[in-house]
């Protein structure tokens, strides 16, 4: 699994889209996938990080050069 850290900025923005990824599958995650992606990602996820059952697979991940301006709700 590749590191998704490298991907991004130091500090997140807001308001802003950074880039874009193409979905692949959503995942059922069990308790011992959540405790797998903490132990192998603790620099992105957080025990509050997974308040839902499902996750993302994603590949083609594509970061912009230039963040485009933004407003509205994500409401997933």
């Amino acid at each position: 699994m590749k590191r998704l850290a490298k991907y991004l900025p130091a500090e997140l923005p807001y308001g802003k889209i950074l880039g874009k990824v193409k979905l692949v599958d959503c995942i059922k995650m069990s308790s011992e996938f959540k405790e797998s992606l903490l132990k192998e990602n603790s620099d992105i996820y957080t025990k509050s990080s997974f308040q839902e059952n499902y996750g993302w697979q994603v590949s083609d991940v594509e970061v912009f050069e230039k963040t485009i301006e933004v407003k509205g709700h994500l409401s997933l």
